[in-house]
């Protein structure tokens, strides 16, 4: 979008690379430790993250563990379906804001974190991703919600 803060033009980025499907370059985009939050699809046992993983709990993950299992998940859809079916969504549907209070829309949110939601059906589905700043200062993801 243009003239879009840096921080929204980031989370749109980071959307784009896990669109395609491209689990190397999603290294850049996420935080050293990830809160998978309850309900999230990569909590389910098929996925291989932990044996801690419970879809009614949330967890706190390592990166490179994260991205094992969405490999499992890319390659198992295959790489090409996968980027086709995001490639679907419409950008109207890919929303970016700063989040207003803390906890909001679920725990673990703070003020002025950027939020991402991104709607993937004809309902309420949506995926969403919480980036917030390091302590070097760039945008990472450090929470997300998602059921692909």
């Amino acid at each position: 979008m243009a003239d879009e803060p840096a921080d929204m033009a980031r989370a749109r980025q980071f959307w784009k690379t896990l669109a395609k499907g491209d689990t190397d370059a999603l290294k850049t985009f996420y935080a050293p430790k990830i809160v998978l939050k309850a309900g999230s699809e990569l909590l389910k046992p098929r996925w291989g993250l932990t044996k801690q993983a419970d879809r009614s709990k949330d967890l706190l993950v390592d990166r490179d563990d994260l991205l094992r299992g969405y490999g499992r998940m890319i390659n198992g859809i295959g790489k090409e379906k996968w980027s086709q079916v995001f490639a679907r969504i419409k950008k109207d549907k890919i929303h970016v804001s700063t989040a207003g209070k803390n906890d909001q829309p679920f725990a673990g949110i703070k003020l002025g974190d950027t939020i991402l939601k991104v709607a993937t059906g004809p309902g309420d589905d949506t995926l969403c991703f919480i980036l917030r700043k390091d302590k070097d200062g760039k945008l990472r993801v450090h929470l997300e919600s998602t059921d692909y």
